[in-house]
């Protein structure tokens, strides 16, 4: 339930721009390449959106449509081969936070929790799934904006 509001929000939003949406194979072959299996919520939205920017949010994904430096695959990549510590490989981010930090998504946790990985190599959960902290992401920037 926590993504079908979570769509209404964002497709209701007169800030949000968004893409397309992406095919499930071009999904599937971003799994691939990654390693890992994305939360479903995460998959929903891929599909629905692609990927998101509203107000100083942008948030990783995947479309034809999609600015590179929002592409997850590309940023997923960049991180696990240039940052030291590199990004642990259960991890994929989905936003910078503009400090050197990301929100990720642990593809190894059972709903897909949000953590941040901070870039000197801390970690530590923030949410319990995607749906609920990009819910609090897009209410934060609709009342910021």
């Amino acid at each position: 339930m926590a993504y079908d509001e979570l769509a209404r929000l964002v497709a209701s939003s007169e800030d949000a721009e968004h893409g397309k949406g992406s095919s499930p194979e071009h999904i599937k072959a971003a799994e691939e390449t990654l390693g890992v299996r994305f939360p479903s919520e995460y998959v929903h939205f891929l599909g629905d959106f692609g990927w998101l920017a509203i107000g100083a949010a942008e948030i990783f994904g995947l479309g034809e449509d999609a600015p590179p430096y929002l592409d997850v695959v590309g940023m997923t990549l960049a991180e696990r081969r240039d940052q030291q510590p590199s990004l642990p490989n259960n991890l994929v981010p989905v936003m910078n936070d503009g400090g050197g930090n990301l929100y990720c998504l642990d593809c190894a946790s059972p709903g897909g929790s949000i953590v941040l990985w901070g870039h000197v190599g801390e970690m530590r959960e923030v949410c319990v799934s995607f749906s609920r902290w990009l819910m609090g992401v897009v209410e934060v920037d609709s009342i910021a904006g």
